[in-house]
């Protein structure tokens, strides 16, 4: 794999997460996610589990794909635009702070979504998330896009 610039990979991320609460098929998860009761889920003694988002997704990348994970924060007042151009697609899940989501290049509509707040992001999504609140936006972002794109990155640093 070819290694990429880290901003890329991060408005690549973003631009991700920010087109679910208008597509009809996704949703965003505005509070805390209930936990999935059922036997398949239950964990041997010592090991807990907790629910952290879910979400339909229509489509997967062409293999060979990448995955990576990151954890972003947004200072008061910053703003991070999304890359309409970016083919990977992400589940964000707000882990403190507050968010601030506007989807499309015109849209005028806001979504806010707070702590234990999540939402799945197709590729090709334009917008923006912003901290519009006075403490650290923290974001934790799982991103699936086709490998060799803009934004991919090595998923093991060398030894």
């Amino acid at each position: 794999m070819r290694r990429r610039s880290f901003p890329l990979v991060v408005l690549a991320f973003v631009a991700l997460g920010l087109g679910a609460p208008w597509i009809p098929s996704l949703a965003a998860q505005l509070g805390t996610p209930a936990a999935v009761p059922s036997a398949e889920h239950e964990m041997p003694p010592g090991v807990t589990s907790e629910f952290i988002a879910t979400g339909p997704v229509s489509e997967l990348p062409p293999t060979p794909a990448f995955m990576v994970i990151i954890r972003l924060t947004l200072e008061p007042g910053a703003v991070l635009p999304a890359d309409p151009s970016d083919p990977a697609g992400a589940f964000i899940v707000v882990e403190a702070g507050t968010a601030t989501v506007r989807l499309g290049e015109t849209a005028t509509a806001e979504l806010t979504l707070g702590p234990g707040g999540s939402l799945y992001g197709p590729p090709f999504t334009p917008g923006e998330i912003r901290n519009d609140g006075q403490e650290p936006l923290v974001l934790l972002l799982a991103i699936v896009g086709p490998d060799g794109e803009e934004g991919s990155a090595e998923a093991t640093p060398a030894a």
